[in-house]
């Protein structure tokens, strides 16, 4: 199985780390979509790498760096975490930091680099609006009686 099986960036509301939703059309909070990285792989190419400022990044559990690296498992993510594989990171997007980069995928990584005192990477950068029809919400079907994916309505 290769590592972006099933592998997917979760965008909800959450009370230890913040509100990483995406904004419906409607308004409606209280969402949880997710992005499989396997859907996007066709838009890492070499020409979306770039030197990124790792102050410019948003990432969830940023406000925690280096206080509370997480769980057992995240703990052991991290230290599988290989820096020098470039992370996704989207641009335009919405985030709890306002910071010009939202990742989606590359958060042990992001922390290696700066407990290794490192102050940019390569990144693989896309723009919001470019990934938007890749994202899907998680909903409750009553006929099948269980979560479901769907197509996200975002704005």
């Amino acid at each position: 199985m290769e590592w972006y099986e099933n592998h997917h960036h979760v965008c909800r509301y959450d009370k230890l780390y913040g509100n990483w939703q995406f904004p419906r059309s409607d308004g409606r909070l209280d969402c949880e979509y997710r992005l499989y990285i396997q859907k996007i792989l066709h838009l890492l190419t070499d020409s979306k790498l770039e030197t990124i400022d790792l102050c410019d990044i948003a990432w969830i559990g940023k406000h925690h760096h280096p206080h509370n690296p997480g769980t057992v498992w995240s703990n052991m993510k991290y230290q599988n975490a290989d820096p020098s594989y470039p992370g996704i990171i989207l641009k335009n997007a919405p985030n709890p930091y306002n910071n010009k980069y939202r990742m989606i995928d590359g958060r042990h990584r992001i922390m290696r680099l700066l407990n290794q005192g490192e102050t940019s990477s390569q990144y693989y950068v896309l723009d919001y609006d470019e990934i938007k029809e890749y994202i899907v919400e998680k909903v409750f079907c009553p006929v099948e009686k269980k979560m479901v994916l769907k197509k996200a309505d975002l704005s």
